[in-house]
């Protein structure tokens, strides 16, 4: 009996895991023709690790407390299944080892021969500027969706109970997981849990740190979540906002898979994502509505490490303008609309078709003083300047033109919406809470235009430097 038993399992154990990988490759490198890539991955089992990242028993917010708890009983099933394959599963509760002090788990994390890793940090790792720009979302208030916020504070005291741990199983919050990944010649990693934006990204056992160490990793993209705020840009719902991500990190760091490449059926999903699946912007167009439900990034750059190459200069004044701290710094010198040097300009999307939606974050680093001096969004036609969304100072107050709407705020953020006939202009202080509209106008006839990011009337004997950051076109469902 003993012999028939061991015969059934060697198969499942001994069987590779067949994974079909998703990411994003980019034709031509810096130019952001990027198109959706598939392949398949062969993994052996026994040199393989599950990464399961802050799926805690209670979160700060409620929302993303509710989203674990729906998710957890998936992802319990999916571990299970691994388990039993031979994958090494490791739970990384951040904050609790104190809860687990006295599990055969934690100590065989503890047990690991620890290596000297200079890029193993035992904190939150923040964004690689050299390897990634900005991310797709601003998270920048804690990314709680709930209305009011929650407060925010370390509630969680634990794993979900919904997921179980077994005694094989290793236990950590820290560098412990590659220890005991390279103790057992373990290189392929899949990382499940939240917040992909955040933790998944960032925490010493997650995927920038274990990707800079030369590990395999993919993500299981249906069994993850981001705190993204929806009333925060790019203001798309919370789980748009969350694809977002996916597609970020699919760009820049590893490829994904889905949960039912393991246990069956169909990916996961939340219930309250209900809107067809998203498609992403730059995937073929065949494979896209003709009627689009949701609004599609067209262009983007965040200024990361450089210029987009879609850009050109007007009147390029080389030591004017730089890039610092992952955004675009212009100098705002003397001149006028017709002379302005360091003029950034982009071919402008074709509005005699569709509504688009042009957006930049402008921040003043010197308090502007000369009557004029202003920096914001330009737009031309047949190579002239015909119109501007811009913050300006005129006689001596500091406002949003058109409309003259008083502006005091350090930053702000631009949005012009233009369509076939008309433009609607608006701003937000310190792109934070609901757009302000400044004015809205008619448009003539689209006409060789082009959308330019630019500064000017600045003065002769001072060094003024405005920031450009988060500079993005959205094409917006037809009407």
């Amino acid at each position: 009996m003993l012999l028939l038993l061991t015969a059934s399992i060697l198969p499942a154990l001994a069987a590779p895991l067949e994974l079909q990988l998703r990411d994003l490759q980019e034709d031509t490198p810096g130019q952001g023709d990027w198109r959706i890539s598939h392949q398949t991955a062969r993994w052996d089992p026994t040199r393989t690790a599950v990464v399961i990242c802050d799926m805690w028993d209670q979160h700060w917010c409620r929302s993303a407390t509710a989203r674990v708890a729906e998710m957890a009983p998936r992802m319990n099933q999916v571990v299970s299944a691994l388990r039993h394959r031979g994958v090494l599963i490791i739970h990384c509760p951040s904050e609790t080892m104190d809860f687990y002090r006295d599990y055969p788990g934690r100590q065989l994390a503890r047990n690991a021969p620890k290596l000297e890793l200079q890029p193993i940090k035992d904190a939150c790792r923040d964004r690689v500027p050299a390897a990634e720009p900005r991310l797709p979302i601003d998270d920048s208030d804690g990314g709680c969706d709930d209305d009011p916020p929650c407060a925010q504070g370390m509630p969680w005291r634990r794993q979900i109970a919904a997921i179980e741990i077994h005694d094989q199983d290793a236990i950590t919050d820290n560098a412990e997981a590659y220890f005991l990944m390279r103790q057992r010649g373990i290189t392929n990693v899949i990382i499940m849990g939240v917040h992909q934006n955040m933790c998944v990204l960032g925490r010493p056992f997650a995927i920038r740190q274990l990707v800079s160490l030369g590990q395999n990793v993919v993500l299981m993209r249906d069994l993850t979540d981001s705190m993204y705020n929806s009333r925060k840009p790019p203001f798309v719902d919370h789980f748009t906002g969350n694809e977002l991500v996916t597609w970020h990190i699919e760009k820049y760091w590893c490829p994904t898979i889905t949960s039912d490449q393991i246990v069956g059926g169909s990916p996961f999903r939340f219930a309250a994502d209900t809107k067809p699946p998203r498609v992403y912007s730059a995937a073929p167009q065949a494979a896209q509505s003709s009627q689009p439900t949701l609004s599609t990034l067209v262009f983007g750059d965040a200024f990361g490490s450089g210029l987009s190459p879609d850009w050109s200069w007007l009147r390029e004044n080389p030591g004017f303008w730089r890039i610092r701290d992952g955004a675009l710094e212009i100098q705002v010198e003397p001149g006028a609309a017709d002379t302005v040097r360091n003029a950034l300009l982009l071919p402008a999307p074709d509005r005699s078709r569709h509504r688009y939606e042009i957006e930049v974050t402008v921040r003043n680093l010197t308090l502007p003083t000369q009557q004029f001096e202003q920096a914001g969004i330009t737009w031309y036609s047949n190579g002239q300047p015909v119109f501007k969304l811009v913050k300006e100072l005129v006689d001596g107050e500091l406002m949003i033109l058109p409309g003259r709407k008083p502006m005091t705020a350090d930053k702000v953020q631009l949005r012009l919406t233009v369509d076939a006939r008309r433009y609607v202009a608006e701003f937000r202080p310190n792109a934070e809470g609901p757009f302000q509209t400044a004015a809205t106008g008619e448009l003539p006839p689209a006409a060789n235009e082009q959308v330019s990011l630019q500064c000017y009337h600045g003065p002769a004997n001072a060094q003024h430097w405005i920031q450009f950051d988060d500079f993005r076109i959205w094409r917006l469902p037809d009407e």
